[in-house]
């Protein structure tokens, strides 16, 4: 066999070129390797740095372990095809795909909370959405995974079951990203109603509140200022028994 360096170099790369190296999963057997190959296992595995946050989408069911780096919802869908334009919620895990060791969840507070979002199919540039990232909340029942509150600004596509998505800030929102007058969008989920609302802004100040259900229909519950950073809103019936609630607090 001739010396390694007197092989001419190939300028042209192409998807099928091969070269050879070790297979550790096969004890280190000598194997062939593609430039696809290795492409598709670079993306896959989120071995690129970008600017881009990777997750899988899981079609959570009841029963199932929610996987790390993965999107899902808080109620089990009735398929593994979720479109866009419906989502206003979902569960989102504190570490991106194949990143488990690294909790990048301060990252959806700031800058993300209050801005415009885009979300789009690794594969597929068709499928995508703009979102305003309304609330980041952690799951007190899941403490890996945070539930985050939407608005639907445009999409087309959907979330579909095993494939990835790319997530990316894609502008700050007005008042949004530390510019203006700060706010806070908290969510309430409706799989999960409360007639105690604990909500923790961090926006440093005794701020006003609008409140609302899932419907975006306002209604009212006893407001008490815990601190310049924590609000707790109280439901009871006229006959001031607990009222379970879910739906939005807008404060600002």
């Amino acid at each position: 066999m001739a010396r390694i360096s007197t092989y001419p170099i190939d300028s042209s790369i192409t998807g099928g070129d091969k070269w050879i190296g070790s297979d550790v999963n096969s004890l280190n057997a000598t194997k062939n390797f593609t430039a696809d190959g290795v492409a598709v296992f670079l993306n896959s595995a989120n071995k690129i740095e970008t600017q881009s946050l990777r997750y899988v989408y899981q079609d959570w069911q009841i029963g199932d372990v929610r996987k790390s780096g993965s999107i899902s919802f808080e109620v089990p869908q009735a398929t593994g095809t979720t479109p866009f334009a419906g989502v206003t919620a979902f569960k989102i895990s504190q570490s991106q795909l194949d990143r488990a060791s690294l909790d990048i969840s301060a990252f959806y507070s700031s800058p993300l909370e209050g801005n415009y979002i885009l979300i789009s199919k690794t594969s597929s540039v068709i499928d995508w959405a703009i979102y305003q990232w309304d609330s980041t909340t952690k799951d007190a029942v899941e403490p890996t995974f945070y539930d985050i509150g939407l608005t639907l600004i445009s999409s087309s596509g959907s979330l579909i079951d095993t494939n990835d998505y790319f997530i990316s800030l894609l502008q700050i929102a007005p008042g949004g990203g530390g510019g203006g007058d700060k706010n806070f969008v908290f969510t309430q989920p409706v799989a999960s109603p409360s007639a105690t609302w604990i909500i923790t802004h961090n926006l440093n100040k005794f701020c006003s509140i609008d409140i609302t259900d899932e419907n975006k229909n306002i209604i009212y519950g006893s407001v008490v200022y815990d601190s310049l950073n924590q609000i707790t809103v109280t439901f009871k019936t006229t006959n001031s028994q607990p009222l379970p609630q879910s739906g939005f607090g807008y404060c600002n």
